[in-house]
């Protein structure tokens, strides 16, 4: 292999890409934990409040695992938890619901920002007097791209994305905590992260380098 071949491997590897591969890595991350979160929601909603000496039964988490879309996971818990009919004691049935539906509802509106990140082309733009700038490829009509081109600040971006799917992924396991032990306080709702003021981004009608 030559190293002309092997340079090409490399093209995410630069400078120019390091920070943004790093902030998309982590919104990875913390997107696939929050997830997690939620399948123990599910999971425990499933098997009901802890009684000692009962057996945790495992098939609500492998019927989790079993779908491949995170948001079709997502609509099963949201339909769990409006239809369900436990009662976890005191006000808590009621209590489970608004807020398991809130980080549901929460998760949708990032499920948006997430996705135009996640899977939006981006063009290191070399072109210009200024250092090399990474820009979602939206002139070529991507519409991630087109999206994620409305927020010029991209590592804000990425790194708001993370820290709302953080603050969500803590939020239920608190809520998770609480049901499996009835002696924890109830946990009130988390502050969420504020995004940056948008601001326009110009559009780009260059082609990149090969």
């Amino acid at each position: 292999m030559t190293d002309e071949s092997e340079d090409r491997f490399d093209r995410y590897a630069g400078k120019g890409f390091a920070p943004y591969v790093s902030a998309l890595g982590q919104l990875a991350l913390a997107w696939n934990d929050l997830h997690e979160a939620l399948a123990g929601l599910f999971w425990t909603l499933m098997n009901g409040p802890p009684q000692e000496g009962t057996v945790v039964d495992r098939t609500p988490i492998h019927i989790w695992h079993s779908l491949r879309s995170d948001l079709a996971q997502r609509e099963m818990l949201k339909a769990a938890v409006t239809h369900s009919i436990t009662d976890w004691g005191e006000n808590r049935k009621e209590w489970f619901k608004e807020d398991v539906l809130w980080v549901l509802d929460k998760t949708m509106d990032l499920s948006h920002a997430r996705n135009d990140a996640i899977h939006s082309p981006l063009f290191l733009n070399v072109f210009g007097p200024g250092p090399a700038t990474l820009i979602p490829l939206h002139f070529t009509f991507n519409p991630r791209a087109i999206g994620l081109a409305k927020r010029n600040d991209l590592l804000g971006e990425f790194r708001h994305c993370r820290d709302v799917a953080i603050t969500l992924h803590d939020y239920a396991r608190l809520l998770d905590g609480a049901l499996l032990n009835p002696q924890r306080t109830w946990p009130g709702r988390p502050g969420m992260p504020v995004r940056r003021q948008k601001k326009s981004q110009k559009g780009f009608r260059g082609r990149s380098r090969s």
